[in-house]
């Protein structure tokens, strides 16, 4: 464990030099990126998906579908010959190495998605593609919703933080069960998406960023928060324990935690003291989620004010 770290950083000078010793290609036949362009004409309007696990393979299931060109590049050996045995244009390589995107074309590629989960190595990727293809389209997948602004910084076009965008899938059929138009849900998520999630994350009672009245044919719903005070009586118990949704009929949609955001948490998820919950729901149900939270005591909670249509 203590060396694991080591060997993931110094893992491509390692795979270097052990191929000077034995080519790469001998143990992994058709692995390496430079191989793609042999004998056939260079790829070009493509995209490459870095990194083969469930987001990279829905990604190339739906690009194969639209019959969109597109590689692969992926660091897991035993990945990338299943992927190739199942007829997936995947190879071997580190996609954060200058070398390895200009073998899969990124100077020709109309898009990089960067599908893998070290926020290091996707910053460096994101860094170098840009500074070789200004022009390609960068989408950056992240686990926290704090790397958005250093992403973009960096070159991505597009930052999908995975923590909340579960919450804005939950959100987007809570507002179609309640027969909002698409077309104002799509306002409201890119409404969500443009502010950095900021409706989904902790902050000051008050401080939402999402007013549900001005979504018309939604009347009475509203969007709140609550902060857990020590004295609340689901402090200690389980989303699902607690009772919020089906005693009150409020979705809990995202709870904050000190710096830490946590989207769509899992009802075994356990409450503590100071954790802000972002609910949605008509606002006698937000009124009684404030009162199961408060408890029989009251105090226990405070919540922001709620936002609603006349």
């Amino acid at each position: 464990m203590l060396l694991t770290p080591f060997l993931l950083q110094g893992g491509p000078v390692l795979i270097d030099r052990l191929e000077r010793l034995v080519p790469l290609d001998r143990l992994l036949p058709g692995f390496r990126p430079s191989g793609i362009t042999a004998g056939e004409q260079p790829l070009a309007d493509h995209v490459i998906i870095a990194g083969y696990g469930l987001n990279g393979r829905n990604l190339s299931a739906a690009l194969r579908s639209i019959a969109a060109p597109y590689l692969i590049v992926e660091l897991n050996a035993q990945t990338v010959r299943q992927a190739r045995s199942n007829g997936e244009p995947a190879f071997y390589g580190d996609a954060t190495r200058e070398e390895i995107l200009h073998a899969l074309g990124i100077e020709r590629a109309r898009m990089l998605v960067a599908a893998i989960s070290d926020p290091a190595a996707t910053r460096r990727m994101v860094r170098i593609a840009r500074g070789i293809n200004p022009g390609v389209h960068i989408i950056a997948r992240t686990r926290y919703v704090v790397e958005i602004p250093e992403l973009l910084r960096l070159g991505a076009n597009d930052v999908i933080p995975e923590e909340f965008e579960t919450s804005i899938e939950i959100f987007a059929r809570v507002l179609a069960h309640y027969g909002v138009a698409p077309g104002e849900t799509d306002r409201l998520v890119e409404q969500i998406r443009a502010s950095h999630y900021q409706a989904f994350r902790g902050g000051a009672p008050g401080s939402d960023s999402l007013r549900l009245g001005a979504v018309a044919g939604l009347p009475q719903m509203a969007m709140g928060r609550i902060r857990l005070a020590g004295a609340s009586d689901l402090v200690g118990k389980t989303l699902a324990e607690s009772g919020l949704r089906t005693r009150t009929g409020a979705l809990v949609l995202s709870i904050s935690r000190g710096s830490d955001h946590i989207g769509s948490p899992d009802p075994e998820f356990e409450l503590a003291a100071g954790d802000v919950l972002v609910i949605v729901g008509q606002p006698r149900q937000l009124e009684a989620a404030r009162e199961l939270a408060n408890g029989q005591g009251g105090g226990g909670a405070v919540a922001a004010p709620q936002h609603r249509n006349s």
